[in-house]
């Protein structure tokens, strides 16, 4: 994943309002790069940059449509 893709992760979750930070208690070679997403001190997310580009994806999507419903 490039670090043009990173950083707009990095922006995205802060824009929903999720803190992203490195996996401390998922290192080792059984976990691969592994990212954690925080809201208020609770763990929402844990997996791989790809798995959190989708579902920070469907988070955004999901607000928006919810937005858009109401």
């Amino acid at each position: 994943m490039s670090l043009q893709r990173i950083k707009y992760l990095e922006e995205l979750a802060h824009k929903l309002g999720f803190t992203l930070s490195g996996a401390e208690d998922y290192v080792g070679e059984q976990f691969g790069d592994v990212l954690t997403l925080f809201n208020n001190d609770v763990e929402v997310f844990v997996g791989s940059m790809h798995d959190l580009d989708r579902w920070l994806q469907g988070f955004q999507f999901a607000r928006t449509y919810n937005e858009r419903t109401n």
